[in-house]
Protein backbone atom coordinates (compact mmCIF):
# COMPACT_ATOMS: atom_id res chain seq x y z
CA UNK A 1 0.00 0.00 0.00
CA UNK A 2 1.38 3.44 -0.95
CA UNK A 3 0.38 6.61 1.14
CA UNK A 4 1.05 10.15 0.38
CA UNK A 5 2.05 13.20 2.12
CA UNK A 6 0.54 16.10 0.90
CA UNK A 7 1.07 19.90 1.38
CA UNK A 8 -0.62 23.02 1.27
CA UNK A 9 -1.44 26.79 1.78
CA UNK A 10 -3.45 27.61 4.87
CA UNK A 11 -4.82 30.54 3.07
CA UNK A 12 -6.47 29.20 -0.32
CA UNK A 13 -6.76 25.05 1.28
CA UNK A 14 -5.29 23.25 -1.94
CA UNK A 15 -3.04 20.84 -1.89
CA UNK A 16 0.09 22.69 -3.70
CA UNK A 17 2.64 19.54 -3.59
CA UNK A 18 2.64 15.49 -2.89
CA UNK A 19 5.19 12.98 -1.88
CA UNK A 20 4.26 9.66 -2.45
CA UNK A 21 7.72 7.36 -1.78
CA UNK A 22 6.14 6.30 1.48
CA UNK A 23 5.29 2.38 1.31
CA UNK A 24 3.03 2.07 4.47
CA UNK A 25 0.80 5.15 6.15
CA UNK A 26 2.69 7.95 7.87
CA UNK A 27 1.93 8.01 11.51
CA UNK A 28 3.41 11.66 12.34
CA UNK A 29 5.42 14.56 10.92
CA UNK A 30 7.21 17.21 12.11
CA UNK A 31 8.79 20.41 10.72
CA UNK A 32 12.43 20.96 10.17
CA UNK A 33 13.68 23.90 12.92
CA UNK A 34 14.72 26.44 9.39
CA UNK A 35 11.37 25.50 7.75
CA UNK A 36 13.23 24.01 5.37
CA UNK A 37 12.44 20.54 5.05
CA UNK A 38 9.52 18.32 6.67
CA UNK A 39 10.61 14.61 8.27
CA UNK A 40 7.75 12.16 8.31
CA UNK A 41 7.48 8.73 10.03
CA UNK A 42 6.17 5.80 8.59
CA UNK A 43 5.01 2.17 9.60
CA UNK A 44 7.28 0.95 6.75
CA UNK A 45 10.23 1.30 8.97
CA UNK A 46 11.65 4.52 8.03
CA UNK A 47 11.81 8.09 8.57
CA UNK A 48 12.18 10.06 5.64
CA UNK A 49 13.23 14.22 4.98
CA UNK A 50 11.27 16.17 2.36
CA UNK A 51 12.91 19.33 1.15
CA UNK A 52 10.79 21.84 0.28
CA UNK A 53 12.11 23.70 -2.20
CA UNK A 54 12.63 21.10 -4.26
CA UNK A 55 9.87 18.95 -3.27
CA UNK A 56 11.55 15.30 -3.43
CA UNK A 57 12.86 13.00 -0.77
CA UNK A 58 16.56 13.96 0.20
CA UNK A 59 17.45 11.70 3.23
CA UNK A 60 15.84 8.00 3.99
CA UNK A 61 16.54 7.12 8.11
CA UNK A 62 16.31 3.08 8.31
CA UNK A 63 17.12 1.30 11.65
CA UNK A 64 19.20 -1.85 12.29
CA UNK A 65 16.33 -3.57 12.76
CA UNK A 66 12.85 -3.66 11.43
CA UNK A 67 10.54 -1.60 13.62
CA UNK A 68 6.97 0.31 12.70
CA UNK A 69 7.71 3.96 13.93
CA UNK A 70 5.11 6.05 15.59
CA UNK A 71 6.34 8.90 17.20
CA UNK A 72 9.20 11.46 15.25
CA UNK A 73 10.77 14.60 16.99
CA UNK A 74 13.61 16.88 15.91
CA UNK A 75 16.00 18.85 18.02
CA UNK A 76 15.69 22.96 18.21
CA UNK A 77 18.85 23.18 16.47
CA UNK A 78 17.44 20.68 13.08
CA UNK A 79 20.55 18.16 13.29
CA UNK A 80 19.65 15.50 15.50
CA UNK A 81 16.27 13.28 14.91
CA UNK A 82 14.74 10.78 17.32
CA UNK A 83 12.11 7.98 16.54
CA UNK A 84 10.50 5.21 18.63
CA UNK A 85 8.69 2.32 17.43
CA UNK A 86 5.46 0.06 18.21
CA UNK A 87 7.18 -3.11 18.73
CA UNK A 88 10.68 -1.96 20.14
CA UNK A 89 11.26 -0.81 23.75
CA UNK A 90 14.48 1.57 22.00
CA UNK A 91 14.63 5.15 20.64
CA UNK A 92 16.59 5.43 17.25
CA UNK A 93 18.76 8.85 16.98
CA UNK A 94 20.19 9.67 13.81
CA UNK A 95 21.93 12.31 12.53
CA UNK A 96 20.60 14.78 9.76
CA UNK A 97 23.80 15.58 8.29
CA UNK A 98 25.17 12.21 7.98
CA UNK A 99 22.26 10.20 8.07
CA UNK A 100 23.56 7.47 10.69
CA UNK A 101 22.59 6.36 13.96
CA UNK A 102 24.31 8.18 16.84
CA UNK A 103 22.74 6.18 19.70
CA UNK A 104 20.08 3.40 20.54
CA UNK A 105 18.68 4.59 24.00
CA UNK A 106 17.26 1.83 25.90
CA UNK A 107 15.56 1.80 29.39
CA UNK A 108 12.21 1.51 28.93
CA UNK A 109 10.26 -1.98 29.74
CA UNK A 110 7.32 -1.76 27.16
CA UNK A 111 6.53 0.22 24.22
CA UNK A 112 7.78 3.98 23.94
CA UNK A 113 4.27 6.18 22.89
CA UNK A 114 5.52 9.17 22.58
CA UNK A 115 8.87 11.54 22.47
CA UNK A 116 10.20 14.72 22.00
CA UNK A 117 13.01 17.57 22.34
CA UNK A 118 13.08 19.92 25.04
CA UNK A 119 13.55 23.49 22.98
CA UNK A 120 16.30 24.99 25.12
CA UNK A 121 18.00 22.26 26.50
CA UNK A 122 17.49 19.84 23.72
CA UNK A 123 17.06 17.01 25.72
CA UNK A 124 14.88 14.41 25.18
CA UNK A 125 11.68 13.33 26.96
CA UNK A 126 9.92 10.28 26.60
CA UNK A 127 7.06 8.18 27.61
CA UNK A 128 6.47 4.63 27.93
CA UNK A 129 3.69 2.04 28.81
CA UNK A 130 5.65 0.81 31.41
CA UNK A 131 4.86 4.31 33.63
CA UNK A 132 8.21 5.75 33.71
CA UNK A 133 8.87 9.48 32.36
CA UNK A 134 12.64 9.88 31.62
CA UNK A 135 14.71 12.56 30.65
CA UNK A 136 17.92 11.59 28.09
CA UNK A 137 21.03 13.69 27.07
CA UNK A 138 21.77 13.43 23.95
CA UNK A 139 23.79 15.47 22.68
CA UNK A 140 26.57 15.13 25.33
CA UNK A 141 26.10 11.08 24.98
CA UNK A 142 25.42 10.73 28.56
CA UNK A 143 22.30 8.50 28.25
CA UNK A 144 19.94 9.11 31.06
CA UNK A 145 19.37 12.45 33.14
CA UNK A 146 15.98 11.83 35.10
CA UNK A 147 13.31 8.97 35.86
CA UNK A 148 10.14 9.74 37.14
CA UNK A 149 7.17 6.89 37.82
CA UNK A 150 4.01 8.14 37.11
CA UNK A 151 2.64 4.65 38.03
CA UNK A 152 0.47 4.14 35.00
CA UNK A 153 0.51 3.77 30.90
CA UNK A 154 1.35 6.79 29.79
CA UNK A 155 0.21 7.60 25.98
CA UNK A 156 1.36 11.15 25.15
CA UNK A 157 4.05 13.87 25.76
CA UNK A 158 4.31 17.50 25.00
CA UNK A 159 6.91 19.94 25.86
CA UNK A 160 6.14 23.83 26.91
CA UNK A 161 7.65 25.83 24.70
CA UNK A 162 9.60 27.92 26.95
CA UNK A 163 11.42 24.48 27.71
CA UNK A 164 9.94 24.36 31.83
CA UNK A 165 7.73 21.92 31.73
CA UNK A 166 6.17 19.20 30.20
CA UNK A 167 2.67 17.42 30.03
CA UNK A 168 1.84 14.11 30.17
CA UNK A 169 -1.61 12.43 29.24
CA UNK A 170 -1.96 9.04 31.77
CA UNK A 171 -4.16 5.91 31.02
CA UNK A 172 -6.58 7.22 34.08
CA UNK A 173 -7.91 9.80 31.72
CA UNK A 174 -5.65 12.79 33.34
CA UNK A 175 -3.24 15.54 32.18
CA UNK A 176 -0.13 15.76 34.89
CA UNK A 177 2.40 18.82 34.57
CA UNK A 178 5.89 17.89 35.03
CA UNK A 179 8.39 20.43 36.69
CA UNK A 180 11.48 19.72 33.94
CA UNK A 181 13.81 21.60 36.58
CA UNK A 182 13.14 19.61 39.23
CA UNK A 183 11.46 16.32 37.34
CA UNK A 184 8.57 16.00 39.80
CA UNK A 185 4.76 16.41 39.48
CA UNK A 186 3.51 19.86 39.84
CA UNK A 187 -0.13 19.27 38.49
CA UNK A 188 -2.52 17.10 37.84
CA UNK A 189 -6.02 17.93 35.79
CA UNK A 190 -8.70 15.16 35.80
CA UNK A 191 -10.30 15.13 32.07
CA UNK A 192 -12.32 12.17 32.53
CA UNK A 193 -15.44 13.78 31.53
CA UNK A 194 -14.23 16.10 29.40
CA UNK A 195 -12.92 13.56 26.43
CA UNK A 196 -16.64 12.42 25.68
CA UNK A 197 -16.05 8.88 24.40
CA UNK A 198 -18.78 7.50 22.27
CA UNK A 199 -19.92 3.77 22.62
CA UNK A 200 -19.26 1.84 19.19
CA UNK A 201 -21.83 -0.99 17.84
CA UNK A 202 -19.31 -3.64 18.86
CA UNK A 203 -19.02 -2.63 22.14
CA UNK A 204 -20.53 -4.69 25.32
CA UNK A 205 -20.10 -1.61 27.80
CA UNK A 206 -21.09 2.06 28.01
CA UNK A 207 -19.44 5.10 26.87
CA UNK A 208 -19.20 5.80 30.85
CA UNK A 209 -16.97 2.45 31.52
CA UNK A 210 -14.96 3.31 28.14
CA UNK A 211 -14.07 6.61 29.36
CA UNK A 212 -12.70 4.48 32.46
CA UNK A 213 -9.80 3.10 30.05
CA UNK A 214 -9.82 5.56 27.25
CA UNK A 215 -7.44 8.82 27.46
CA UNK A 216 -5.50 11.60 25.13
CA UNK A 217 -3.02 10.56 22.46
CA UNK A 218 -1.96 13.43 21.32
CA UNK A 219 -1.53 16.44 23.05
CA UNK A 220 0.21 20.18 22.09
CA UNK A 221 1.15 23.69 23.59
CA UNK A 222 0.17 26.98 22.15
CA UNK A 223 3.27 28.99 21.17
CA UNK A 224 3.06 31.05 24.21
CA UNK A 225 2.87 27.92 26.73
CA UNK A 226 -0.42 29.49 28.14
CA UNK A 227 -3.26 26.89 26.58
CA UNK A 228 -2.56 23.20 25.69
CA UNK A 229 -4.88 21.52 23.29
CA UNK A 230 -5.89 17.40 23.53
CA UNK A 231 -7.50 15.02 21.11
CA UNK A 232 -7.18 11.12 21.29
CA UNK A 233 -10.34 8.66 20.64
CA UNK A 234 -12.94 11.34 20.25
CA UNK A 235 -14.75 13.69 18.21
CA UNK A 236 -13.64 16.04 20.72
CA UNK A 237 -10.94 18.43 21.28
CA UNK A 238 -9.92 20.35 24.13
CA UNK A 239 -8.16 23.33 24.93
CA UNK A 240 -6.92 23.67 28.38
CA UNK A 241 -5.83 26.39 30.55
CA UNK A 242 -2.31 25.60 32.03
CA UNK A 243 -2.45 28.24 34.64
CA UNK A 244 -5.76 27.87 35.91
CA UNK A 245 -5.61 24.24 35.15
CA UNK A 246 -9.18 25.14 33.54
CA UNK A 247 -11.17 23.57 30.15
CA UNK A 248 -11.23 26.32 28.15
CA UNK A 249 -13.50 25.13 25.11
CA UNK A 250 -14.16 21.86 23.88
CA UNK A 251 -13.78 21.25 19.84
CA UNK A 252 -15.80 19.01 17.59
CA UNK A 253 -13.98 17.52 14.93
CA UNK A 254 -16.91 15.79 12.78
CA UNK A 255 -20.30 15.56 12.25
CA UNK A 256 -20.69 12.61 10.21
CA UNK A 257 -22.49 10.04 12.02
CA UNK A 258 -21.87 6.93 10.28
CA UNK A 259 -18.68 6.85 12.09
CA UNK A 260 -18.42 4.55 14.70
CA UNK A 261 -17.96 5.87 18.36
CA UNK A 262 -19.91 9.49 17.25
CA UNK A 263 -22.62 8.98 19.78
CA UNK A 264 -23.04 7.89 23.81
CA UNK A 265 -26.45 5.76 23.38
CA UNK A 266 -26.57 3.35 21.07
CA UNK A 267 -29.65 3.62 18.66
CA UNK A 268 -32.64 2.13 19.64
CA UNK A 269 -34.67 1.50 16.80
CA UNK A 270 -31.66 -1.28 15.85
CA UNK A 271 -31.66 -2.83 18.74
CA UNK A 272 -33.85 -6.08 18.29
CA UNK A 273 -34.50 -9.30 20.42
CA UNK A 274 -31.83 -10.90 19.13
CA UNK A 275 -29.48 -7.77 19.25
CA UNK A 276 -27.96 -4.87 18.13
CA UNK A 277 -28.28 -4.73 13.83
CA UNK A 278 -25.14 -3.62 13.21
CA UNK A 279 -23.59 -6.51 14.73
CA UNK A 280 -24.80 -8.71 11.31
CA UNK A 281 -22.83 -8.54 8.76
CA UNK A 282 -24.42 -6.72 4.92
CA UNK A 283 -23.93 -10.30 3.15
CA UNK A 284 -26.26 -11.72 5.28
CA UNK A 285 -28.54 -9.09 5.58
CA UNK A 286 -29.14 -8.86 1.71
CA UNK A 287 -28.54 -4.70 2.24
CA UNK A 288 -24.30 -4.96 0.76
CA UNK A 289 -25.11 -1.50 -0.60
CA UNK A 290 -26.60 0.15 2.51
CA UNK A 291 -23.62 -1.19 4.72
CA UNK A 292 -21.19 2.21 5.76
CA UNK A 293 -18.37 -0.69 6.41
CA UNK A 294 -15.00 -0.89 4.62
CA UNK A 295 -13.99 -3.95 2.43
CA UNK A 296 -10.63 -5.17 3.53
CA UNK A 297 -10.29 -7.88 0.61
CA UNK A 298 -7.80 -10.89 1.23
CA UNK A 299 -4.34 -9.69 -0.43
CA UNK A 300 -3.34 -11.90 -3.32
CA UNK A 301 -7.08 -12.60 -4.77
CA UNK A 302 -8.43 -10.57 -7.46
CA UNK A 303 -11.89 -11.75 -8.68
CA UNK A 304 -14.36 -13.21 -5.26
CA UNK A 305 -12.90 -12.96 -2.02
CA UNK A 306 -14.55 -15.41 -0.23
CA UNK A 307 -12.59 -14.35 3.11
CA UNK A 308 -13.84 -10.48 2.57
CA UNK A 309 -14.50 -8.34 5.53
CA UNK A 310 -14.91 -5.51 7.05
CA UNK A 311 -14.92 -2.91 9.28
CA UNK A 312 -16.70 0.14 10.47
CA UNK A 313 -13.79 3.54 11.04
CA UNK A 314 -13.79 5.00 14.16
CA UNK A 315 -13.55 8.81 15.02
CA UNK A 316 -10.03 9.71 16.41
CA UNK A 317 -7.90 12.61 16.46
CA UNK A 318 -4.01 11.27 15.49
CA UNK A 319 -2.20 14.60 15.45
CA UNK A 320 -2.38 18.19 16.65
CA UNK A 321 -0.10 21.33 16.01
CA UNK A 322 -1.10 24.90 16.57
CA UNK A 323 0.80 27.24 14.19
CA UNK A 324 3.30 29.17 15.20
CA UNK A 325 1.45 32.67 15.31
CA UNK A 326 -0.72 30.83 17.71
CA UNK A 327 -4.10 32.13 15.69
CA UNK A 328 -5.08 28.38 14.25
CA UNK A 329 -4.80 24.88 14.65
CA UNK A 330 -4.79 21.47 12.96
CA UNK A 331 -5.80 18.54 13.83
CA UNK A 332 -5.55 14.84 11.67
CA UNK A 333 -8.77 12.92 12.38
CA UNK A 334 -10.48 10.25 10.77
CA UNK A 335 -12.15 12.96 8.09
CA UNK A 336 -8.80 14.57 7.19
CA UNK A 337 -7.38 17.49 8.28
CA UNK A 338 -9.53 19.79 10.03
CA UNK A 339 -8.67 23.43 10.31
CA UNK A 340 -9.34 26.35 12.98
CA UNK A 341 -8.72 29.97 12.93
CA UNK A 342 -9.52 33.13 14.51
CA UNK A 343 -8.93 34.26 11.26
CA UNK A 344 -11.46 32.90 8.95
CA UNK A 345 -11.95 36.33 6.47
CA UNK A 346 -8.24 35.52 5.22
CA UNK A 347 -9.57 31.88 3.74
CA UNK A 348 -9.52 31.33 -0.16
CA UNK A 349 -12.84 29.94 -1.36
CA UNK A 350 -13.29 29.85 -5.44
CA UNK A 351 -16.13 29.87 -7.14
CA UNK A 352 -16.63 29.12 -10.59
CA UNK A 353 -13.49 30.03 -11.72
CA UNK A 354 -11.63 29.76 -15.12
CA UNK A 355 -8.37 30.74 -16.86
CA UNK A 356 -9.06 34.70 -17.47
CA UNK A 357 -10.22 35.18 -13.97
CA UNK A 358 -7.37 36.68 -11.70
CA UNK A 359 -6.96 39.81 -9.63
CA UNK A 360 -4.88 41.58 -12.43
CA UNK A 361 -7.92 40.92 -14.52
CA UNK A 362 -10.25 42.42 -12.42
CA UNK A 363 -8.43 45.68 -12.08
CA UNK A 364 -7.93 46.43 -15.96
CA UNK A 365 -11.97 46.02 -15.61
CA UNK A 366 -12.33 48.25 -13.22
CA UNK A 367 -9.44 50.79 -15.88
CA UNK A 368 -12.32 50.10 -18.42
CA UNK A 369 -15.21 50.85 -15.91
CA UNK A 370 -16.32 47.71 -16.53
CA UNK A 371 -18.04 47.63 -12.56
CA UNK A 372 -19.86 44.97 -13.11
CA UNK A 373 -18.37 41.84 -14.98
CA UNK A 374 -15.55 43.12 -12.31
CA UNK A 375 -17.87 43.18 -9.12
CA UNK A 376 -18.74 39.28 -10.64
CA UNK A 377 -14.91 38.49 -10.92
CA UNK A 378 -13.91 39.75 -7.20
CA UNK A 379 -17.07 37.64 -6.09
CA UNK A 380 -15.82 34.66 -7.79
CA UNK A 381 -11.88 34.98 -6.77
CA UNK A 382 -13.91 35.28 -2.65
CA UNK A 383 -11.15 38.25 -2.15
CA UNK A 384 -12.01 40.48 0.40
CA UNK A 385 -10.04 43.36 -0.57
CA UNK A 386 -10.22 42.67 -4.21
CA UNK A 387 -14.17 43.18 -3.41
CA UNK A 388 -14.12 46.03 -1.21
CA UNK A 389 -11.86 47.66 -4.07
CA UNK A 390 -14.57 46.95 -7.04
CA UNK A 391 -17.16 48.23 -4.36
CA UNK A 392 -15.41 51.76 -3.81
CA UNK A 393 -14.36 52.13 -6.85
CA UNK A 394 -18.40 52.37 -8.57
CA UNK A 395 -20.31 55.52 -8.69
CA UNK A 396 -23.22 55.75 -6.82
CA UNK A 397 -25.15 56.08 -9.80
CA UNK A 398 -24.71 52.68 -11.21
CA UNK A 399 -25.25 50.74 -7.77
CA UNK A 400 -29.00 50.17 -8.86
CA UNK A 401 -28.20 49.53 -12.11
CA UNK A 402 -25.01 46.73 -11.55
CA UNK A 403 -27.17 44.77 -8.30
CA UNK A 404 -30.53 44.45 -10.90
CA UNK A 405 -28.94 42.37 -12.66
CA UNK A 406 -26.40 40.54 -10.78
CA UNK A 407 -27.29 36.68 -10.51
CA UNK A 408 -28.71 35.28 -7.88
CA UNK A 409 -25.40 32.98 -7.06
CA UNK A 410 -23.28 35.96 -6.58
CA UNK A 411 -26.21 37.73 -4.91
CA UNK A 412 -25.56 35.88 -1.44
CA UNK A 413 -21.49 36.36 -1.52
CA UNK A 414 -22.37 40.00 -1.99
CA UNK A 415 -24.61 39.79 0.85
CA UNK A 416 -21.83 37.76 2.93
CA UNK A 417 -19.23 40.69 2.24
CA UNK A 418 -21.38 43.27 2.98
CA UNK A 419 -22.39 41.63 6.56
CA UNK A 420 -19.00 41.63 7.12
CA UNK A 421 -17.70 44.86 5.56
CA UNK A 422 -20.62 47.13 7.00
CA UNK A 423 -19.59 46.90 10.69
CA UNK A 424 -15.91 48.02 10.10
CA UNK A 425 -16.27 50.39 7.56
CA UNK A 426 -16.31 54.38 8.05
CA UNK A 427 -18.06 54.63 4.56
CA UNK A 428 -21.77 53.52 6.24
CA UNK A 429 -24.09 55.49 3.67
CA UNK A 430 -22.33 54.02 0.20
CA UNK A 431 -22.44 50.70 1.81
CA UNK A 432 -25.93 51.13 3.07
CA UNK A 433 -26.72 52.12 -0.61
CA UNK A 434 -25.47 48.50 -1.58
CA UNK A 435 -27.49 47.02 1.01
CA UNK A 436 -30.90 48.79 -0.05
CA UNK A 437 -30.06 47.82 -3.36
CA UNK A 438 -29.74 44.11 -2.58
CA UNK A 439 -32.87 43.82 -0.94
CA UNK A 440 -34.92 46.04 -3.51
CA UNK A 441 -33.95 43.85 -6.24
CA UNK A 442 -33.48 40.56 -5.12
CA UNK A 443 -36.05 40.59 -1.80
CA UNK A 444 -37.85 37.77 -3.06
CA UNK A 445 -34.73 35.15 -4.04
CA UNK A 446 -32.89 36.52 -0.75
CA UNK A 447 -36.42 35.53 1.23
CA UNK A 448 -36.65 32.05 -0.37
CA UNK A 449 -33.23 30.89 -1.12
CA UNK A 450 -30.61 32.40 1.34
CA UNK A 451 -29.49 30.13 4.27
CA UNK A 452 -31.51 31.77 7.42
CA UNK A 453 -28.46 32.20 9.62
CA UNK A 454 -26.83 34.42 6.63
CA UNK A 455 -29.80 36.46 6.34
CA UNK A 456 -29.49 36.68 9.88
CA UNK A 457 -26.51 38.24 10.25
CA UNK A 458 -26.76 40.80 7.60
CA UNK A 459 -29.93 41.97 9.45
CA UNK A 460 -28.10 41.36 13.08
CA UNK A 461 -25.56 43.62 11.23
CA UNK A 462 -27.57 46.19 9.86
CA UNK A 463 -29.48 46.84 13.37
CA UNK A 464 -26.26 47.19 15.19
CA UNK A 465 -24.69 49.73 12.90
CA UNK A 466 -27.90 51.49 13.13
CA UNK A 467 -27.71 50.84 17.16
CA UNK A 468 -24.79 52.71 17.45
CA UNK A 469 -25.47 55.64 15.19
CA UNK A 470 -28.86 56.11 16.80
CA UNK A 471 -26.70 55.64 20.66
CA UNK A 472 -24.53 58.87 18.79
CA UNK A 473 -26.85 60.97 17.20
CA UNK A 474 -29.88 61.40 19.92
CA UNK A 475 -28.16 63.03 22.26
CA UNK A 476 -27.48 65.63 19.96
CA UNK A 477 -30.22 65.71 18.11
CA UNK A 478 -31.43 69.13 18.91
CA UNK A 479 -28.21 70.73 17.98
CA UNK A 480 -28.30 68.72 14.49
CA UNK A 481 -31.88 69.76 13.86
CA UNK A 482 -30.76 73.17 14.33
CA UNK A 483 -27.91 72.90 12.65
CA UNK A 484 -29.69 71.79 9.62
CA UNK A 485 -32.20 74.47 9.80
CA UNK A 486 -29.62 76.99 9.56
CA UNK A 487 -28.16 75.02 6.49
CA UNK A 488 -31.73 75.18 4.92
CA UNK A 489 -32.11 79.13 5.95
CA UNK A 490 -28.36 80.12 4.68
CA UNK A 491 -29.32 78.11 1.12
CA UNK A 492 -32.67 80.06 1.02
CA UNK A 493 -30.72 83.45 1.77
CA UNK A 494 -28.62 82.87 -1.07
CA UNK A 495 -31.36 82.27 -3.47
CA UNK A 496 -33.39 84.92 -2.34
CA UNK A 497 -29.69 87.05 -2.80
CA UNK A 498 -28.89 85.73 -6.28
CA UNK A 499 -32.80 86.53 -7.33
CA UNK A 500 -32.11 90.30 -5.98
CA UNK A 501 -29.04 90.75 -7.84
CA UNK A 502 -30.26 89.07 -11.19
CA UNK A 503 -32.98 91.30 -11.34
CA UNK A 504 -30.92 94.41 -10.60
CA UNK A 505 -28.63 93.41 -13.37
CA UNK A 506 -31.89 93.17 -15.27
CA UNK A 507 -33.12 96.50 -14.49
CA UNK A 508 -29.57 98.13 -15.41
CA UNK A 509 -29.87 96.30 -18.23
CA UNK A 510 -32.91 98.44 -19.11
CA UNK A 511 -32.24 101.45 -17.71
CA UNK A 512 -29.05 101.83 -20.24
CA UNK A 513 -31.34 100.51 -23.14
CA UNK A 514 -33.38 103.70 -22.19
CA UNK A 515 -30.36 105.41 -22.49
CA UNK A 516 -29.66 104.53 -25.74
CA UNK A 517 -32.71 105.26 -27.02
CA UNK A 518 -32.71 108.73 -25.17
CA UNK A 519 -29.03 109.57 -26.84
CA UNK A 520 -30.37 108.38 -30.70
CA UNK A 521 -33.67 110.52 -30.60
CA UNK A 522 -31.21 113.61 -29.23
CA UNK A 523 -28.61 112.82 -32.08
CA UNK A 524 -31.39 112.64 -34.58
CA UNK A 525 -33.32 116.25 -33.74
Amino acid sequence: MTAKSKFGRRSHRFAWSRFQNILLPSLLSCSHSLAKAVMSASLDGTVRAFDLKRYRNFKTLTSPRPAQFTSLSVDSSGDIVAACAVDLFEIFVWSMKTGAILEILSGHTSAVTSLQFAPITSDLITVSLDGYVRSWNVTSGKGGLEILNIGHEIAAVAVNPNGAEAAISTSKANLQVIDLQQFEIRDILDCRHDLGIGRGTKDQTTAKSLSQSRTFTSLCYSPDGAFLLAGGHSKYVCLYSISQLLLVKKFTVSQNFSIDRMQEMLDRRKMTEFGNMDLVDGDATGDVGKSNESAIPLPGVRNVDLGERSFKAEIKVDQIHFSQSGRSWLAASTEGSVLYSLDSDTLFDPYQLSADISPLSTRKLLTEKRFQLALIYSLKLSDSQLTKEVLESTPVVQIESIVSVLPVVYVFRLANFLTNQILSTHLIEFYILWCKAVLMFHRNSIKELMPKNELTAFNKALMSRYEELRSICEPVEASLNYFLAMGKMRTLKLKNTNDYEHLGDVMSDGEQSERQVQSDEDTSE
